[in-house]
């Protein structure tokens, strides 16, 4: 059945359910083409023998969106915007999204895209992410250090409070309380506000970090050397060499959408983001290529005579492996 045809059928159907309600036809016709492009998505990746299934969206995921086919000024005018979208966005396609809280108008804009740099002259550096310090950088000259203590200083001092909102969410419900009254409704909104306050709060500090680190980056070098920082296999409980409490750290400061902020801020004035491997770049030392086995969690690295500070020494290695690599 083509997407047409079944759109249509859709539209019909829900638009009967909902009689009498608020019925958006786009919506419908949005989550029809939303089916057709995970089933493509589906097929392709079951091709590539990649594991891969359907599964409905939640109305309990954190997040909600829909599609405005048609951005209007009438629509629009019917709430406040932090920001004011540009005439170029008014007629085209936006998403809005809904995410822990705060809405979202994703509105499409005309952006000037630099030109990559020439090939001579070119400044490089390496970035080595990390937990205790988010980002150390070499450029072969010196070294600069991002983002020190921005997690134990600014994010942890958050958590407990977060914490304990939660616990206190989940004793409300354990006491088993009438969930049909409207003191119970008033009360889970109230803590779906606090929880939804400090999330924000805690993302809006990490994004901030994010791009001030990838906007220094980009306007000091022309090629940036980024490790694939897997946080999803260094979380796995099975084989785990690290505390529950860096692991917490390290997910909280979201070092693969750092990545894709790297990525945009790339395109955006013309730079080039590289990525690669930095197996040994810790253990290794520098200066003689010596392997360090026994470093552990400690932050400098020396052969007795030597001393560097870890993460520093480590930048430089991802800077002179890759190098010897090109």
């Amino acid at each position: 059945m083509k997407v047409t045809d079944l759109r249509k059928k859709i539209k019909i159907q829900v638009k009967a359910e909902w009689e009498g309600r608020n019925y958006r036809a786009e919506v419908a016709g949005e989550a029809v083409r939303d089916a057709f492009k995970t089933r493509s998505a589906v097929i392709s990746k079951r091709k590539k023998g990649l594991k891969c299934d359907y599964k409905f969206k939640s109305v309990k995921e954190v997040r909600q969106s829909f599609v405005e086919q048609r951005l209007t000024k009438k629509f629009m005018g019917n709430f406040f915007v932090t920001e004011e979208i540009g005439e170029e966005s008014f007629g085209r396609t936006t998403d809005i999204i809904f995410k822990s809280g705060r809405w979202f108008v994703c509105a499409p804009v005309h952006t000037e895209i630099s030109l990559s740099a020439e090939n001579q002259g070119l400044k490089i550096c390496s970035a080595d992410p990390g937990v205790r310090i988010f980002a150390t950088t070499f450029d072969g000259q010196e070294s600069v250090k991002y983002g020190d203590g921005f997690y134990s200083q600014k994010v942890f001092p958050l958590l407990p409070d977060l914490d304990n909102l939660i616990s206190g969410r989940q004793i409300f419900l354990n006491s088993k309380p009438d969930r049909k009254t409207q003191a119970f409704s008033d009360k889970m909104r109230f803590f779906a506000k606090c929880v939804n306050k400090l999330r924000n709060r805690i993302e809006d500090l990490t994004d901030d970090l994010h791009r001030r680190v990838a906007y220094d980056l980009v306007t000091k070098n022309d090629v940036i050397l980024l490790p694939i920082f897997e946080t999803k296999d260094m979380a796995s409980k099975q084989d785990r060499k690290i505390s529950s409490k860096t692991v917490r750290s390290m997910l909280g400061l979201a070092h693969y959408k750092f990545k894709q902020t790297m990525q945009w801020m790339c395109l955006k004035y013309g730079k080039t983001l590289v990525d690669v491997n930095e197996a040994y770049t810790s253990k290794t030392m520098s200066w003689c290529g010596k392997i360090k086995e026994n470093l552990g969690g400690s932050k400098i690295i020396s052969d007795g005579i030597i001393k560097v500070d870890r993460d520093i020494n480590a930048a430089r290695n991802i800077l002179l492996k890759s190098i010897a690599v090109a």
